[in-house]
């Protein structure tokens, strides 16, 4: 008993007690999970140099690296030291990583284990940085992000502890992080310790080694919700005493590697157009040495894409050589070899399939390009402007007459592989395709009803794994106007009712990632029913009508980019809104005509001038401003309200602007159509603060960017206008599928998204006339 107590009075000193020489290694892995996926695990090697006016100076070299981040859909950043040449340099936050990969720069901390700076870092990184030859925004990015890697993933190693003494039920406070810690029992020389920070999101469980100061080991998890969805951390720590083995660099790789990534300017001219002789100089250098290697060949290709004239016709020849199985995973390249693959012979396309068949832009070649082979059934090579085209990439008429035999060949080879496909027994496969292959089947025999009849069953049996990976509804109306066509009316009536009974099903499941395009297709399924009806039944037939007008699009996010293409090959239109309440007006329900217009309002607002003579037409003597402040503006969402940071360092919220009409502007930096749209953004800009445009202000938000990137830009261009930092819940609360994106936000707060290139300006100005600011 008296041993008992005495070890719960013990009380230890505490903070580092590190030896001259002595080596240890901490690993630590981050994992993150929720709206944000990400993989973290570094190991860092330590190595004491000395100790000195209370701070101890250690080597810090980096031996170990493993990332992957999932930042968005279909981009994914990927790096492990262990197999660097695996590496996708589609990030710049890897450039500091490859810089300091096995090269020590000092660490300086303190008795109470707090990290205190870096030295050598900068340097070393800005080294790699100038023999890289990349961009001076880009370097002063990487210099600037070494504030949080790798400082704050070193300084997370580290348990800063307090200046008293510790011992058994020992608790202080992480002012900093907000976060309370608890001895909660001793065992020799260890010390076990809980931690809870303020909000009680997370929770962490430590073992201090008293002896050094260094944890043997950590393990913590954070809970956090975004949006009302869960967001998690979970970290675990450990250490290794001793000396490290250290592997062999990969030098030429890596350099090779950022060279050829984008972030270097090796290859650039003034105009910042790539300099076709310094490109194809560096390749004839290297061929030799990386002609095997699938990083170097694929950036070799996106290359040559996009170098000169004759960049396109190198780059068309070099594909159809590439062998598909260097090209797994890359899905652009992948798309473009199925050209020319489709053109040469049937096994070459098949053999791209089985590398491509697993991307999503699988399904966008299927169902647009492959599709629509099907329905064209024509030569490009007999189109004019396309041979001028070709002639203006560089190729010769004897080539044009090759690509034409080409293109013969192709409309040969796309039924063969679609009978490859459909014979290949990956079920995965099958579920993309099978529709398709139905229907065209269903074209072949659409002499001979009987088997029409039979191929139609098949379509029946698809459940919904097949119908939602092949875009069945699109194929369902295809057959059903075969049917009809064979006299067989039942079977197409069985075919249509399956059809609509899924995409109901389908544009009612909001976690469906194809639902407004699902959406689209259900309302030309009704509008066909509706055409069905009309001459039998007209007070049905119009309830079809009202049922096609109630599922075409009205707000910009629900016009669905995979709609176009099923538009082409139903030869449907886009929107039944129109059709509707023409047919109401021909009835004299103007009140219903009215409802239905609103919503046609709201799915043209670059033809309000149009809008407005309909509507006074058909309703003289009524206010067209009263109409759309009743009856359009008043149904928008609420915009969200938002805080955020300016690059001027201050605060900027939404009520800043309350009163008047805002053009939100959501862009980046990084984003190509954001840098050529913003001439015409800044110019509007300086009208607005010209006072030219009363009424009216522009907010511009920079998303995915930091403001060092934006200032730079800004002044590289000479734009003047103020902008803020945009963060992950903003994008997500104003429906930001794109960039860039504009939202038009009324006085009172309500909130429209435009659809990519419409007229946005020509917008807001008809809105503030119709609709003015306070």
């Amino acid at each position: 008993m008296v041993l008992a107590l005495f070890a719960v009075n013990y009380t230890y000193a505490q903070g580092l007690i590190l030896k001259n020489g002595e080596e240890f290694s901490l690993e630590s892995t981050n994992i993150e999970s929720g709206m944000v996926n990400k993989y973290e695990e570094y190991t860092f090697h330590f190595k004491v140099l000395g100790y000195e006016k209370d701070e101890y100076k250690l080597q810090c070299t980096l031996i170990k690296a493993k990332l992957n981040d999932v930042e968005m859909p279909n981009f994914t950043v990927s790096f492990n030291t262990d197999s660097i040449r695996k590496t996708k340099l589609n990030s710049s936050e890897l450039l500091s990583t490859f810089a300091i990969f096995q090269k020590p720069f000092i660490v300086y901390i303190d008795r109470n284990s707090r990290v205190l700076r870096l030295e050598g870092y900068n340097e070393i990184v800005q080294q790699s940085l100038t023999n890289w030859q990349t961009s001076a925004s880009i370097q002063q990015q990487v210099i600037q992000n070494g504030q949080y890697f790798p400082l704050l993933t070193i300084r997370r190693m580290f348990l800063e502890l307090p200046k008293e003494r510790l011992g058994y039920r020992s608790t202080w406070t992480n002012k900093e992080y907000k976060t309370n810690y608890e001895v909660t029992s001793i065992r020799g020389a260890l010390l076990d310790i809980t931690a809870t920070d303020s909000a009680k999101t997370g929770q962490g469980k430590y073992i201090l080694n008293t002896a050094n100061g260094l944890l043997e080991s950590a393990v913590a998890v954070n809970k956090q919700y975004w949006d009302k969805k869960l967001q998690q951390n979970d970290y675990t720590q450990g250490i290794t005493y001793g000396s490290y083995t250290k592997q062999a660099e990969d030098t030429a790789w890596i350099n090779m590697a950022v060279t050829l990534s984008g972030f270097s300017d090796a290859f650039l001219i003034k105009s910042g157009d790539a300099d076709s002789a310094k490109l194809y100089g560096y390749f004839n250098r290297h061929d030799a040495m990386f002609g095997n290697d699938t990083y170097y060949i694929v950036n070799k290709l996106n290359y040559i894409q996009q170098a000169g004239t004759n960049g396109y016709k190198r780059y068309d020849t070099l594909l159809s050589k590439t062998p598909a199985k260097l090209l797994a995973g890359e899905q652009s390249h992948l798309f473009n070899k199925m050209h020319s693959a489709l053109g040469s012979d049937v096994d070459t396309a098949y053999d791209v399939v089985n590398y491509f068949y697993k991307e999503k832009m699988f399904g966008d070649w299927l169902q647009e390009t492959y599709a629509l082979m099907f329905i064209a059934r024509q030569r490009v090579g007999d189109d004019e402007d396309w041979k001028k085209e070709m002639r203006n990439h560089g190729f010769t008429e004897k080539e044009i007459s090759g690509m034409t035999e080409q293109e013969k060949r192709t409309l040969v080879n796309i039924y063969l592989l679609l009978g490859k496909m459909h014979n290949d027994k990956n079920i995965v496969l099958q579920q993309k395709i099978i529709a398709l292959y139905l229907w065209v089947s269903a074209e072949k025999q659409k002499n001979d009803p009987k088997l029409l009849v039979k191929t139609a069953t098949k379509f029946n049996r698809l459940n919904d794994d097949y119908m939602k990976a092949g875009n069945g509804g699109r194929y369902g109306l295809l057959l059903y106007t075969l049917l009809n066509n064979a006299g067989k009316k039942g079977m197409a009536v069985q075919v249509m009712d399956k059809t609509i009974g899924d995409l109901e099903r389908y544009a009612a499941d909001t976690l469906n990632a194809n639902r407004y395009a699902d959406k689209n297709l259900l309302a030309h399924a009704y509008f066909l029913k509706y055409q069905a009806e009309w001459n039998t039944d007209s007070v049905k037939a119009l309830q079809y009508l009202a049922k096609a007008a109630q599922n075409s699009p009205v707000k910009a996010n629900e016009k669905a980019y995979r709609s176009y293409y099923d538009r082409v090959i139903l030869n449907s239109k886009e929107s039944y809104l129109e059709d509707y309440m023409n047919k109401l007006f021909e009835h004299g329900d103007n009140e219903t005509a009215l409802k239905v217009f609103a919503d046609y309002v709201s799915s043209n607002f670059d033809r309000l001038n149009d809008m407005q003579k309909l509507y006074e037409s058909q309703f003289p003597g009524k206010n067209f401003k009263e109409f759309m402040t009743d009856h359009v503006i008043s149904s928008w969402q609420d915009a969200p309200g938002f805080v955020l940071k300016g690059i001027d360092g201050q605060d900027h919220s939404l009520a800043d602007y309350k009163g008047k009409w805002i053009v939100a502007d959501f862009w980046g930096t990084w984003c190509s159509p954001c840098r050529e749209e913003m001439p015409r953004v800044n110019a509007y800009n300086t009208e607005i603060n010209e006072g030219r445009h009363k009424g009216i202000v522009l907010v511009s938000i920079a998303c995915r960017d930091n403001a060092p990137n934006v200032k730079k830009f800004l002044a590289d261009n000479k734009y003047a206008m103020a902008v803020i930092m945009g963060d992950d819940p903003v994008v997500k609360g104003y429906h930001i599928q794109g960039f860039p994106s504009k939202v038009l936000i009324s006085p009172d707060g309500k909130m429209l998204l435009t659809s990519f290139g419409s007229d946005w300006v020509g917008i807001v100005e008809k809105f503030n006339e119709l609709y003015a600011a306070n």
